[in-house]
């Protein structure tokens, strides 16, 4: 399969990105900008490094942060819109990079990649098992109380962001949603995230999908 990128760049901490092994294969890379390869952890293929780490070094002088284009091979094909759309199917076929990379926390909500806000009131309500009133406030309490205390814990994992999960084209926060909510709250520096993907929507799809999203936007604000 071809090479795809995301439809978001990412502010990604330059240290993280020069530790990243370069790729051997970069057919599909426009050559650009700063980017970087999501890899297959199962497999053992690493994230790499799509652009120069000469010019890293270089950037590295005058900021922390680059702006990072995200690349990965899919295992789903563009025209398999059943598994790239439904979730339950996409979730069999979802693949993990290998490396993660520190970002700010309000770079995740800038680029609008939660999906459920998380707060004490209706933490833990979506999972698989039921977990009463008293328990769901006691666990996101102590999720708290760690976080501020001790900063954010790298140890715990990282947040996952899935690459062209929702309509199989916008990136989306796929676990984590407690832990960030708490650090946009207390204004922790600082978080780590990590990439997984399947795959994305044919390019017509999407032209379409962005046309559909924008005529319901102007109508309901045509509706106000």
């Amino acid at each position: 399969m071809c090479m795809k990128s995301a439809m978001q760049t990412y502010m990604l901490k330059i240290d993280d990105l020069l530790v990243l092994p370069e790729c051997a294969d970069k057919a599909g890379y426009a050559g650009e900008g700063v980017a970087i390869l999501i890899g297959n952890a199962k497999t053992g293929v690493s994230d790499c490094l799509l652009s120069s780490k000469e010019e890293l070094l270089r950037l590295r002088e005058q900021q922390d942060y680059v702006e990072t284009s995200v690349y990965f091979y899919p295992v789903v094909h563009s025209w398999n819109l059943p598994v790239l759309l439904i979730g339950k199917l996409r979730k069999r076929f979802k693949t993990h990079g290998t490396h993660s990379y520190r970002v700010r926390p309000q770079e995740i909500e800038r680029k609008k990649l939660i999906r459920c806000v998380r707060t004490k009131e209706n933490a833990y309500q979506f999972s698989q098992i039921y977990i009463p009133d008293e328990e769901r406030y006691r666990l996101y309490e102590e999720l708290e109380q760690d976080i501020v205390n001790n900063g954010w814990n790298a140890d715990c994992g990282p947040l996952s962001i899935m690459l062209c999960r929702s309509l199989s084209y916008k990136d989306s926060l796929d676990n984590g949603n407690h832990r960030i909510n708490i650090c946009l709250e207390h204004n922790i520096p600082e978080v780590t995230v990590s990439f997984c993907y399947a795959g994305k929507s044919p390019w017509f799809l999407i032209k379409l999908l962005e046309g559909a999203e924008k005529i319901f936007a102007f109508a309901n604000l045509a509706k106000k």
